[in-house]
Order: C-alpha cells, then sequence, then structure tokens
C-alpha cells in the first residue's frame, strides 16, 4: 500500500497549475493559443463575465487528479527501482506518461479533426512541462 504525502500531491498541483495560468497566459503562448482555436479578447471577457471561477476550480481539481495518480506511479515505481533517486524516477515518469498518454492521445484531432500543429504543440508541450514539474516535486518529497 502506497502512502501518500498530499502535501507534495497538493505542492505539484499548485505549481502546474500555476504554470498552466503562465503558458496561456499573453506572456507565453496566450496569443497564439487564442488564435489557434478561434478565441478573440472579447470571447475571454465574455468568459470571465459568465464565470470563469468554475472553470479554474474545475481545472484545479483536475490538476489535482493528475497529480495524485502521478504520486501513486512515482512512488510504486520508486520503491521497485531503487538504483535511481526518486527524483529522477519522478522526472521520467512524467515524461514516460506523458509520451505515452497524453502526447498520443494529442495528436487524434490533428490527425482527424484538422486541429493545427502548433496548436497541438503549445497545449501538449505545457503537459509535458507540468507532468515533469511535478514528477520531480513528488519525487523530491518521497
Amino acid at each position: 500500500m502506497i502512502e501518500v504525502n498530499y502535501t507534495a500531491v497538493l505542492v505539484a498541483a499548485i505549481v502546474a497549475y500555476i504554470i498552466g495560468a503562465l503558458w496561456f497566459s499573453p506572456v507565453l503562448f496566450g496569443k497564439p493559443w487564442m488564435k489557434l482555436t478561434g478565441k478573440t479578447d472579447t470571447d475571454m471577457q465574455a468568459a470571465k463575465k459568465k464565470g470563469m471561477s468554475k472553470t479554474y476550480f474545475s481545472h484545479f481539481l483536475t490538476t489535482l487528479v493528475t497529480a495524485y495518480v502521478l504520486f501513486h506511479f512515482v512512488a510504486g515505481w520508486y520503491t521497485s527501482q531503487s538504483e535511481l533517486t526518486a527524483t529522477a524516477i519522478g522526472l521520467q515518469t512524467g515524461f514516460w506518461l506523458w509520451l505515452g498518454l497524453l502526447a498520443t492521445t494529442q495528436l487524434s484531432p490533428v490527425f482527424w479533426n484538422g486541429k493545427p500543429w502548433k496548436l497541438y504543440w503549445i497545449e501538449t508541450s505545457y503537459n509535458l512541462v507540468s507532468l515533469l514539474l511535478m514528477g520531480l516535486i513528488i519525487g523530491m518529497w518521497l
């Protein structure tokens, strides 16, 4: 049975959430992401007026679930592969889960729905960075 470090899970989720806020802001990739998804500043303002707090909260919950599940993978692999450090296993786990589950499944809309490659790379690279950071944080706290 894996004993979950809930503090590590919470910190990992908060960091990933902050990275997402920066990633999709005008500071980084917000403007090209909006253009590629067909959203305008007016659309974003209307969404904020409509009540984005539910959306933000729901997204944070999904990030928290991701961190919780990632904790189980990292902790499980760490106990069975003790020749590597927990942080190395955390990084590897984040990478392999991204490559095998997210990077591949996120390609379907590119292949079948004509989603632009640039949009794919913006979105999937955010997932890679967030999983790597969450894995690193979780590994540091094991």
